[in-house]
């Protein structure tokens, strides 16, 4: 997951664009030792990303996910 660039999240398919927004969210989840789905935060937070993304297409997805999302 390190290696996919905003550029390639948003060109993916809306199942395939879900299923990394899940994953990266439990990833993330499980390092804060939160084990609570959040999904109205997951939500603000996923349209934070893609808004970033837009603008920084060579940025992996992890930075992206660093510096907009809360």
């Amino acid at each position: 997951m390190n290696k996919i660039t905003c550029g390639n999240w948003l060109g993916y398919g809306s199942a395939d664009r879900d299923f990394v927004r899940y994953f990266m969210s439990g990833y993330y989840n499980a390092a804060a030792k939160n084990n609570v789905l959040d999904y109205d935060r997951l939500q603000k937070n996923s349209e934070k990303v893609a808004a970033y993304c837009k603008k920084h297409k060579s940025d992996t997805l992890p930075t992206a996910i660093q510096k907009s999302a809360s």
